[in-house]
């Protein structure tokens, strides 16, 4: 029998023009990113000229899977580790780590979401972004 799993993902990086990644190295092969509320034009030139094929970026996201009112629906914990494995396979070979922020996943239980995600979606990003990682949004 085979197993089909449906799902749809949003990518939504609350980037803006206003707020240019800062560097923080660690160490000399791994590069961290935060916001930063002004823009350095010298600094984007660093960043701009730097060789970035030894290094690794590491990209906090944030977990959402949309459910009904009442905790039903949406994507299982199995189905959200697998995804998550899939992405990390995809990238890790290019340098690129996702990491959970809270090592977590924000259930977001209301119906009016879960049935028409589409109408609200200005809502539901507005309510649980972050400024500073990638909001990833689960549902069915």
């Amino acid at each position: 029998m085979k197993k089909k799993f449906f799902f749809t993902i949003l990518f939504f990086a609350n980037i803006s023009f206003a707020q240019i990644p800062e560097i923080i190295e660690t160490d000399p092969s791994t590069i961290y990113w935060e916001n930063q509320s002004t823009v350095d034009l010298q600094q984007l030139n660093i960043i701009r000229a730097l060789d970035y094929s030894s290094v690794d970026f590491h990209l906090k996201i944030y977990l959402h899977v949309l459910r009904r009112a009442d905790g039903s629906g949406g994507q299982s914990v199995d189905n959200v580790n697998r995804m998550l494995q899939i992405l990390y396979e995809d990238f890790d070979p290019l340098g690129i780590n996702f990491v959970n922020r809270y090592n977590s996943i924000n259930y977001i239980d209301n119906d009016l979401y879960y049935v028409d995600p589409l109408t609200y979606y200005p809502t539901i990003f507005n309510t649980y972004s972050h400024t500073n990682g990638i909001d990833i949004y689960l549902m069915i």
